[in-house]
């Protein structure tokens, strides 16, 4: 397994090294780095200043891609533009999987459908080149040569917004597989995982709770076979329900220590208050009555906050059982009823990924649209005409008054 992180897609190899390769990738590389290869230079202006972007840094200019080599071998599928990074990690990646590897690679959505096709004055009115980004996007799609049919792309999951450090920008995830099933291998899953309701909204970012990748996780399995996402979410839902109780251990331990220390001190003064008055003869002094309530007072006090804690982490445990009983129950009705199947995914087959010029945006794909509120026509209307009669009272008692006034 190889965790790519950070890094910058020009490694420094010694001679001779091949690229190492693996059975599985994981990366989440820097969205849309910027001069990756480290070969652009500031541009000057006519009187040789650099010139700038609005954001005060450089703007840079870079060489053409004829005499462009890379040592690895990496960019087969075409050169990226070098100011974007996007597709190269991107075929890095790719790269660094072996004959049977598979990888998981979170990009910005850009990479779904950025770049141009080739367009004839005929089709256009002018002629135009394909960009580099749409040509790499349809060789990982169908392959580099006309007879060699090679999708690599397996599925795509589209993300909410604001779920990464450092950028609000909504992103993806896109699976590869070298080894993909005959029957899959022209088609691509399309999930979308950034509808309201299926993400939790915080006031820093926003965050995936865990029956929201039940969800994504279900269909991703199951590609919509009802049979196998029933077996993948029983067993889904016993590692969760052992996630929720171990995560309800660890509270229910956190609060017994942050509480056993205080209700202890108190227990000791109030044990000590008790004593005091135990010890005493004749009338006892209400100065020491009062301490010793005061000191009953606290260590209650102390007890029911502890208690309130231990309810409350035992009450966000059972909704997160119920959380994830919710989402079986809602993907089992899913997948059962076609229309509720085009609103969180669609299976798509390499002719209409073609009709649409290798365009992977999910709304070309899936109905991300959200239903409006039906309306009781009836029930809006008497709630209209009670306004209205509400209106005409106010407006007459305020008229009244008014003339109170004069």
């Amino acid at each position: 397994i190889i965790l790519l992180t950070a890094v910058i897609v020009r490694l420094e190899y010694a001679k001779g090294c091949n690229l190492k390769q693996f059975d599985l990738v994981m990366a989440n590389f820097p969205f849309s780095l910027e001069n990756w290869w480290k070969n652009g230079n500031p541009k000057k202006d006519k009187k040789g200043k650099a010139v700038a972007k609005k954001d005060g840094s450089p703007q840079l200019e870079y060489p053409g891609k004829e005499e462009f080599a890379d040592p690895y071998d990496r960019f087969v599928y075409g050169i990226p533009p070098f100011s974007n990074g996007d597709f190269a990690f991107i075929q890095h990646i790719v790269a660094s999987m072996n004959e049977r590897g598979r990888a998981g690679v979170v990009c910005p959505q850009g990479v779904l459908f950025r770049g141009q096709p080739e367009k004839t004055e005929e089709e256009d009115g002018q002629k135009r080149k394909a960009d580099d980004e749409y040509v790499i996007r349809r060789g990982l799609l169908q392959g580099i040569a006309a007879n060699e049919a090679r999708n690599l792309i397996e599925a795509i999951v589209v993300l909410p917004s604001n779920l990464f450090y450092g950028t609000t920008i909504p992103g993806s995830i896109i699976f590869f597989n070298q080894e993909k099933s005959e029957a899959r291998q022209n088609q691509v899953l399309m999930v979308y995982a950034a509808r309201e309701g299926w993400y939790k909204e915080e006031a820093n970012m926003n965050v995936l709770l865990p029956q929201d990748i039940l969800r994504i996780s279900t269909i991703l399995e199951s590609w919509g076979d009802l049979e196998t996402a029933k077996v993948w979410i029983d067993s889904q839902k016993v590692r969760l329900g052992e996630i929720i109780q171990e995560d309800l251990s660890f509270k229910l331990d956190e609060i017994e220590r942050d509480c056993a220390e205080d209700i202890a001190i108190q227990q000791a003064k109030l044990d000590q208050a008790i004593a005091v008055l135990e010890s005493r003869e004749g009338k006892v002094p209400k100065s020491l009555v009062n301490s010793r309530d005061r000191t009953q007072e606290s260590l209650d006090k102390l007890k029911r906050e502890r208690l309130s804690r231990i309810e409350a982490a035992e009450v966000w445990a059972e909704k997160e059982r119920q959380a994830i009983a919710a989402v079986e129950t809602e993907l089992l009705m899913m997948l059962v009823d076609p229309e509720l199947r085009k609103r969180y995914f669609a299976v798509v087959d390499m002719a209409e990924l073609e009709e649409n010029e290798f365009n992977l945006n999910i709304p070309r794909y899936v109905d991300t649209f959200e239903p409006e509120e039906e309306i009781d026509l009836k029930m809006a209307i008497e709630e209209f005409e009670t306004a209205l009669k509400n209106e005409s009272f106010i407006d007459q008692e305020l008229r009244g008054f008014l003339n109170v006034l004069k």
